[in-house]
């Protein structure tokens, strides 16, 4: 579970990233020890890169992001 992509998106930065699920809990860990906002919020947890790529783009379409 921890290899799979974390599909993420800023809405402060309006933009979308992945990383893996662990990298993820591992940066929202750090954010919090650090009392830090943490802007990156998971939309969605893919396969492989080309499911992360069809979530965004499914997420471009029907929010128009």
């Amino acid at each position: 579970m921890l290899k799979k992509i974390a599909v993420l998106y800023s809405f402060e930065q309006k933009c979308f990233h992945t990383e893996t699920v662990y990298d993820y809990i591992k940066s929202n860990v750090t954010a919090t020890i650090k009392k830090k906002d943490h802007q990156y919020r998971m939309i969605g947890i893919a396969e492989t890169d080309e499911d992360a790529n069809n979530i965004i783009q499914s997420f471009r379409n029907k929010f128009k992001l």
